[in-house]
């Protein structure tokens, strides 16, 4: 298959190359988690999540072993480079194969909103 083959793939398809590239490239990676919710990732990333910059709306990912279909998503739509695509679980990377607790950042973002809401600045937003 050609580059220009791959481009022209589904969103979703061309997320699990790219999930089933890094984990062979970084000998790891959670590769069921991951497969299993490209698609989920593709229908958000190509039209359901809306907005750029502060006010774009937000995605939490609670499936923390999928977070390379995330890392894919963010490359494939441009949010990213291929070099740090290619950085997944790599020495001082920011894409790791476990983006930390889950419970732990949603639990500190909804205080997050709560204080602002208490404060009068809350957006739906920001969740």
């Amino acid at each position: 298959m050609t580059a220009l083959d791959i481009a022209d793939l589904p969103l979703g398809q061309r997320i699990r190359l790219h999930i089933l590239e890094q984990s062979h490239r970084a000998r790891f990676g959670h590769i069921g988690s991951a497969l299993s919710i490209a698609d989920v990732i593709a229908v958000l990333c190509a039209g359901v999540l809306r907005g750029e910059g502060a006010d774009r709306e937000r995605f939490i990912l609670p499936k923390g072993h999928a977070v390379l279909a995330l890392y894919a998503a963010l490359y494939e739509t441009g949010r990213i480079d291929r070099p740090t695509l290619d950085s997944y679980c790599t020495d001082g990377t920011a894409l790791g194969a476990h983006p930390g607790d889950v419970r732990k950042r949603l639990a500190l973002r909804l205080l997050r909103v709560l204080e602002q809401r208490a404060a009068g600045r809350h957006r739906d937003q920001d969740l």
